[in-house]
């Protein structure tokens, strides 16, 4: 005999939801997995047909790319600065930027906005520190893995990243840009990001961080030789979290 269905806990006894607003597009790939994460942790929670109350601004890639490659971070902060503002305006109580190349503006987002921003890497550094890494990988575009803005923030958590060598650092960002970002998920790709994992883990990395929001794309379900903490994953959480009225890290 086939088990009654249970019903789930009624949301009305229990506080509304909060909205969240995704900023997203950089690239459609990824945000999407933001979409589907969020709302199975939302409704692993609640159960029964609920679903996350979500906010998508995705912006043209086309002139976020422009803004990367020429260097001109000032204007991509302004664009996204302007994105984030739409997001608000239409009700959402938080933003999370779901890339992590463009947390090189965050600043001036988070500037724009009278909500909460949060921030990929303070989500990431708190669950590598709650894990006990300090000593991480941190593979990513070309400005995630070379740029200061997010080693700083990284040490600000007591987190030291190990940096790959210029020509993994290369390779790395046509993987991201040349491959990923345009739905190419490549198993030759994947076995290189593993061969610099392994060289990285020589140099004493003792985890390693996926800081693109793609390569989960490239490395789910793939053996890895060191603890795996993915950005894409750990941030689609805190969102959820705070769309629940959990805490979520600013």
């Amino acid at each position: 005999m086939t088990a009654p269905d249970i019903p789930a806990v009624s949301r009305e006894a229990q506080a509304p939801l909060r909205t969240v607003g995704l900023l997203g597009g950089m690239s459609s790939h990824s945000t999407i997995d933001y979409y589907r994460l969020i709302d199975a942790e939302v409704n692993a929670k609640v159960g029964g047909y609920t679903s996350a109350p979500l906010l998508i601004r995705s912006v043209n890639f086309g002139d976020i790319h422009r803004c990367i490659h020429g260097g001109d971070w000032a204007e991509a902060g302004q664009l996204l600065a302007a994105a984030g503002r739409e997001l608000q305006a239409g009700g959402a109580r938080a933003v999370f930027l779901c890339t992590n190349t463009m947390h090189r503006v965050a600043d001036a987002l988070d500037a724009a906005l009278d909500v909460p921003l949060v921030h990929i890497v303070d989500v990431v550094a708190r669950s590598l520190k709650a894990e006990g890494f300090h000593r991480p990988a941190l593979l990513g575009s070309r400005a995630v893995t070379t740029d200061e803005v997010f080693r700083r923030r990284y040490a600000g958590h007591g987190v030291d990243p190990v940096r790959a060598d210029e020509a993994d650092v290369q390779r790395l960002d046509e993987i991201v840009f040349d491959e990923l970002c345009r739905g190419r998920v490549l198993p030759a790709s994947r076995d290189q990001m593993r061969a610099i994992i392994d060289r990285l883990a020589a140099r004493g990395a003792d985890a390693v961080v996926l800081g693109c929001t793609e390569f989960r794309l490239l490395m789910e379900d793939c053996a890895l030789p060191l603890p795996s903490f993915d950005s894409t994953t750990l941030h689609a959480r805190a969102a959820a979290a705070f769309c629940l009225g959990e805490s979520a890290a600013k």
